[in-house]
């Protein structure tokens, strides 16, 4: 397999429902093939499933499209691109953010700290960027790792 054939499929085997509270989540279906659960586990890095990391995954996923021309130029501009696409604009959005997991302060504390920023709304704008970047990477990453697990394989 391919990155461009993983992707389709994991993109083919995600989706968006409502919960009975009403909220939308996105989730893996039944019946998704076992390495997903490795995929969504390796874009969680140390934290317990998330509905924002769910949805981030599916988004990427979507306009990550092919992985293999990406490779060929330079992934760092590119997924700059990608990744400032997928950041909230609104500030009720980014406080949503913000709110769902008590540990995403760190990222904020990060951004704050590191870019030594004055602006509440570029630091929580800067924040989710940093998640969002960190997702990306884990999800190519693994992408690509597996796609080469594959081509041995064969």
């Amino acid at each position: 397999m391919n990155t461009n054939e993983i992707i389709t499929i994991a993109l083919d085997n995600m989706e968006t429902v409502k919960r009975d509270s009403g909220e939308w989540y996105t989730r893996t279906k039944q019946g998704a093939p076992l390495w997903m659960t490795d995929m969504i586990r390796a874009c969680h890095g140390d934290m317990f499933p998330d509905d924002f990391r769910y949805k981030t995954i599916y988004d990427l996923l979507g306009v990550t499209g092919d992985l293999e021309s990406i490779m060929s130029e330079d992934l760092e501009d590119i997924s700059h691109e990608l990744v400032d696409g997928q950041v909230d604009v609104y500030t009720s959005d980014l406080t949503k953010w913000l709110n769902s997991r008590d540990d995403r302060v760190y990222y904020l504390t990060e951004a704050i700290e590191e870019y030594d920023l004055k602006d509440g709304f570029k630091a929580l704008m800067t924040a989710q960027y940093m998640e969002i970047e960190e997702i990306f990477n884990l999800l190519t990453q693994w992408i690509l790792d597996f796609a080469d697990e594959e081509e041995d394989q064969e």
